[in-house]
């Protein structure tokens, strides 16, 4: 399947999720460079969060790789919180990853810019909440 980077504007790799592998790393430097390349992607991935992470598509709903393996992927089974700091990704009956988010750039006047835009992790929280959303971006 092809994933698209959430930390890299244009970057796209092809995950096995057999594996756990990422592998051929593309960039794009634009979206009609993309588009025209015919990528269509089934989800987005991020390692600055201390490990590889993805939220996916597969088989009609959404699938969040945590911690080396995939986990289904509701708003009822991931938790996303923010505490002094430091953020947590976790899944019902699975482990957690707590890391630091990067952070907006200060004084950053890009129109726009969110706050999930820099936490994958708020990300997959927002978008799992949000069944409209989701269909839109996801296709479920």
């Amino acid at each position: 399947m092809i994933v698209q980077s959430h930390d890299t504007w244009g970057e796209t790799a092809e995950f096995d999720p057999r594996t756990g592998e990422l592998r051929g790393v593309t960039s794009y430097a634009t979206a009609t460079e993309r588009d025209r390349a015919g990528v269509a992607f089934d989800g987005l991935y991020t390692r600055k969060i201390g490990r590889l992470t993805l939220l996916y598509r597969e088989g009609g709903g959404l699938v969040l790789w945590l911690a080396g393996r995939p986990w289904p992927a509701t708003a009822e089974t991931v938790r996303w919180s923010k505490r002094l700091g430091l953020a947590t990704l976790s899944v019902d009956g699975g482990p957690g990853i707590r890391y630091m988010p990067t952070g907006r750039i200060p004084f950053d006047l890009t129109p726009f810019v969110e706050d999930e835009d820099f936490d994958f992790g708020l990300y997959v929280h927002n978008v799992l909440a949000d069944p409209a959303r989701a269909s839109r971006i996801f296709g479920v």
